[in-house]
């Protein structure tokens, strides 16, 4: 295949997630592709945010189910619905990122042969598990990583994991410059277009503008740590008062469920603030000054450069992932995984020094700017394409 400028407006690409939501992290490289007059379709279950996605990057999203949980009955039929689809539109990239999507288009995407078979690990769901699933889950990376013909993981830290779990072999993944999925928007996440943002939401909440804001954003689930991240609250809280916990994010309670006595403390806790889930996270990040994220699992933490993207350093866990989007000691700090006290520490020590909080959120926002915009990492990724595409001319 030829890679002219008149054949460069003919290449077919497929970017397919389990659940639409998934598309929010790589916006900025879908608008990219609009420019280079691609053929892009979107491909994922129906939800909600389909329509968001829609609008704003002015795309179609075909829709075909693909459950998250493992479903043999569901997993067969959207297996057959994708070959169909792959050999219709004859696509020269299909693109996958999430767990399920990423099985099923690798077995999908060879057996409808298309040129180039790509798929994006973004952490991995049997991290925290234990038993015969873990290795079933396992094995079925090891699969997508046969079946396509590129695989990238979002962060350097995650693939040297992969490859001590003997789930890929060295130079099987790869990493695009210095991680991320997509990028963050450094023009959308900017503190300086919320200036008054703090004031407004401690009005909001009734609180004095004074308070040191903690700030979590995610789904409130157990993996995400929230069960650590609420206990060291109340104790780093009762050393040092200002301190309020803004919490921004879905209850996911069938998944993921946390434990009963931690949603009582949320819910009663009157400087806990649970908001739900916002469409506007960037002026919740403008307006406070420490993110945390105690997170047992994660690809890389694209939601650590947001906060960073709006000058706020990060606390989390020292795990793979959150180990390349934190620069310990740097632009936030890192603590061991499920260790309360270490949280609790870390919390108090950022919150009591206003001078390190300011210098950690600085270092912050130049390394986003400089490493992390998603504009670096659209052209990055379009060179991928083709490099992938000439080599299979």
């Amino acid at each position: 295949m030829g890679l002219d400028g008149d054949t460069l407006k003919r290449i077919k690409i497929a970017r397919i997630v389990t659940v639409p939501e998934a598309f929010v992290h790589i916006k900025a490289f879908l608008n990219f592709l609009r420019t280079k007059d691609c053929d892009v379709t979107l491909v994922s279950s129906e939800g909600p945010y389909a329509k968001v996605i829609r609008g704003e990057c002015s795309m179609e999203i075909t829709s075909i189910a693909i459950a998250r949980e493992i479903n043999l009955i569901q997993d067969l039929i959207s297996l057959f619905r994708l070959t169909i689809f792959f050999y219709k539109n004859k696509f020269d990239i299909v693109h996958s990122s999430t767990p399920k999507a990423g099985l099923l288009v690798a077995i999908a995407g060879f057996i409808a042969r298309v040129p180039v078979r790509i798929h994006t690990f973004t952490g991995q769901r049997w991290a925290t598990l234990q038993g015969e699933i873990r290795t079933l889950l396992k094995m079925l990376d090891q699969l997508i990583i046969s079946l396509n013909s590129q695989c990238y993981a979002d962060s350097a830290s995650q693939i040297e994991f992969l490859i001590e779990q003997g789930v890929a072999e060295p130079g099987k993944v790869t990493c695009i410059n210095k991680g991320s999925y997509g990028g963050i928007n450094t023009e959308k996440f900017n503190r300086a277009r919320f200036p008054n943002a703090k004031t407004e939401l401690c009005d909001e909440l009734k609180i004095s503008d004074q308070s040191v804001l903690i700030l979590f954003v995610g789904r409130v689930t157990r993996e995400k740590g929230v069960e650590e991240l609420v206990r060291a609250f109340v104790e780093s809280q009762k050393k040092f008062p200002k301190l309020k916990l803004i919490m921004v994010g879905p209850l996911e309670p069938l998944l993921d469920p946390i434990d009963q006595e931690i949603l009582d403390i949320i819910r009663d806790d009157k400087n806990i603030f649970s908001l739900g889930f916002k469409t506007n996270p960037e002026k919740y990040f403008s307006a406070c000054d420490i993110f945390c994220l105690p997170s047992y699992r994660e690809g890389f933490g694209t939601v650590v450069l947001e906060a960073a993207a709006c000058g706020i350093p990060t606390i989390g866990t020292n795990i793979p992932g959150l180990k390349d989007s934190v620069a310990h000691g740097e632009t936030g700090i890192l603590v061991p995984l499920k260790d309360i006290k270490a949280l609790e520490n870390a919390l108090t020590d950022l919150g009591l020094d206003n001078q390190k909080r300011k210098l950690m959120g600085e270092n912050a926002l130049l390394r986003a700017r400089k490493d992390f915009d998603s504009s670096i990492l659209a052209e990055m990724q379009w060179s991928e394409y083709l490099r992938l595409l000439s080599t299979r001319s």
